[in-house]
C-alpha cells in the first residue's frame, strides 16, 4: 500500500507543469527567426545584437517570464475563471517583446491585465496598441507602460483607449525630439550611445558612459559616468 502511494506521488510530481520560461529558456524563434513584430519570431534589431547582448536580453526575458508565470499561477489559484492563464499570458508577453516593447514594460502590462482580469481579446488590443505606438518612436517604455496600466486601472477600454495610447506615444515622441532627448527601444541614448544596464554602448561619434565610462568620441561625443571623459563638447575623442 505504501509503495502504491509513493508511486502515485511521483507520478503526480511528473504531471506538474514546469514554468515554460525555465523549462524552455529563450523562445526558440530567437535562434532561427528573422521576422520581428507581433506575429513575428524575434524582437526588432535582433540580427544586429552581439552574442553578449543577446545573452543579456534572453536572461532578462527568462527571469521576467518566470515572475509572470508565478504571478499567474497564484492568480489562477485564487480565481480559476480568470480570462488569461499561463499559456495566454506567456504568449502575450512574447508577442509584446517581439513587437518592440521592452521586456519590463511588457511584463507590467500583462501582469496588470491578469490582475484586473481583462478579457484576452481586450488585453491583445491594449498591449499590441502599446507596442505598436512605441515602436520606432523616441519614448521611454517603462514609464509609458505605467501610464497605460493607470488607464486600464481607471477602467478605460476598447478603441478609445487604443487611440489614447497612440496619441500619448506620439505626444511623448514629439516632446522628446523637441528637447533633443533620444530613446531607442525604450532606452535613453546617452552621449552618442545606448544605455544598457548602467553602461553605454558607444555608437557613431559616441562618448563613454556608465560609472567608469571611457573617453568620449567623435566631434560631439560627450563623456559620461563618474570617470567619463570631459571637454567642452565631448570627451577625448580623436
Amino acid at each position: 500500500m505504501r509503495t502504491v502511494s509513493i508511486v502515485a506521488f511521483v507520478i503526480a510530481l511528473l504531471l506538474i507543469p514546469a514554468s515554460p520560461a525555465l523549462a524552455q529558456g529563450a523562445p526558440p524563434g530567437w535562434s532561427k527567426g528573422n521576422k520581428a513584430g507581433w506575429d513575428g519570431d524575434v524582437p526588432p534589431g535582433w540580427a544586429k545584437k552581439t552574442p553578449e547582448e543577446r545573452a543579456v536580453f534572453e536572461a532578462d526575458f527568462v527571469a521576467f517570464r518566470a515572475r509572470l508565470d508565478d504571478h499567474i499561477a497564484v492568480s489562477v489559484k485564487a480565481n480559476p475563471s480568470l480570462h488569461i492563464n499561463a499559456n495566454l499570458g506567456g504568449d502575450l508577453f512574447l508577442r509584446s517583446v517581439n513587437a518592440g516593447l521592452s521586456i519590463e514594460a511588457s511584463f507590467d502590462l500583462v501582469h496588470a491585465c491578469v490582475e484586473l482580469d481583462v478579457p484576452h481579446d481586450e488585453a491583445i488590443l491594449i498591449i499590441r496598441s502599446s507596442a505598436d505606438s512605441c515602436h520606432g518612436h523616441s519614448v521611454e517604455h517603462k514609464n509609458f507602460g505605467q501610464w497605460v496600466v493607470a488607464q486600464v486601472r481607471a477602467g478605460k477600454r476598447g478603441q478609445a483607449l487604443a487611440a489614447a495610447i497612440k496619441a500619448e506615444a506620439g505626444n511623448r515622441h514629439k516632446k522628446n525630439e523637441a528637447a533633443g532627448i533620444k530613446f531607442k527601444g525604450g532606452i535613453k541614448i546617452t552621449g552618442g550611445g545606448v544605455k544598457v544596464k548602467g553602461k553605454v554602448k558607444v555608437g557613431p561619434g559616441g562618448g563613454g558612459g556608465g560609472n567608469q565610462g571611457g573617453p568620449g568620441g567623435g566631434n560631439k561625443g560627450g563623456g559620461g559616468g563618474k570617470k567619463g571623459g570631459g571637454g567642452k563638447k565631448g570627451g577625448k575623442g580623436k
